[in-house]
């Protein structure tokens, strides 16, 4: 006789949650995070236009790979 509960509900209640991949993910958000603030300050003192420019968008791309490992989740 098998002792697995036959609910949906119980089984999925003891699957480990959590482990090594979501530890990855969240330092990666967290350098990502690091990255783009990084990024906004130095657009904000860029003397020359282009290089604030090109500052803005890593730091708009980083925080747009944040938002994308956090609706990738749900």
């Amino acid at each position: 006789m098998s002792t697995e509960p036959t609910n949906a509900a119980e089984r999925s209640a003891l699957q480990p949650r959590g482990g090594a991949g979501e530890v990855i993910v969240g330092f990666a958000v967290l350098g990502l995070f690091i990255a783009g603030t990084i990024g906004l300050l130095r657009a904000w003192r860029a003397i020359d236009p282009v290089d604030g420019a090109a500052c803005l968008a890593a730091s708009i791309v980083a925080f747009g790979a944040i938002c994308y490992l956090s609706f990738r989740k749900l």
